[in-house]
């Protein structure tokens, strides 16, 4: 381990912006799932079970009495912060930037790279995770890393990422 110090303190500012997105994009995921009205009970019953697929969750929940739309407010504040993020982000010079040019990743790599950065360095950013794993060990799950990231939603991209003969592994 370095020891602390200002370059170490230089490298943790300049990976900030990365990790704050990455825990936004969980609150957002968390959000979105709320407002659908799941979350707000145990996760093994089977009522419980929130699919991505929006009409598939629309017919499951029909004759349910489950709240929705309960963090409106939340998700468009997290909404916000996100676009800020990005704006900020545009031009910020950072390791995992320099990281990314460097080993020429794409944008599927470098969302997977900040995921498991953001996985490691952020205890706000496991917890988020761990929380919407459900009842499964904690870790990053690669389901996950597909509604944290927009370049990982496609399983396409999310495969290449993974890939043990893409530039990550």
């Amino acid at each position: 381990m370095a020891p602390a110090g200002p370059a170490s303190t230089d490298r943790e500012a300049a990976l900030r912006p990365h990790l704050d997105l990455v825990r936004l994009r969980a609150e957002a995921v968390l959000t979105r799932r709320l407002n659908a009205g799941f979350g707000f009970a145990d996760a093994r019953i089977p009522a419980e079970v929130y699919l991505r697929d929006d009409a598939a969750r629309g017919r499951l929940r029909k004759g349910s009495l489950k709240p929705e739309k309960t963090h409106g407010a939340q998700a468009r504040e997290i909404e916000d912060s996100i676009a800020h993020l990005h704006a900020q982000l545009a031009g910020h010079a950072s390791p995992l930037a320099e990281l990314g040019t460097r080993f020429g990743l794409g944008d599927a790599e470098r969302g997977l790279l900040a995921l498991a950065v953001a996985y490691e360095l952020d205890a706000d950013v496991r917890d988020l995770i761990h929380v919407l794993a459900g009842r499964r060990r904690p870790g990053l799950w690669s389901d996950l890393c597909q509604e944290l990231d927009p370049a990982l939603a496609g399983s396409a991209a999310l495969l290449a990422a993974l890939h043990p003969s893409g530039a990550l592994l």
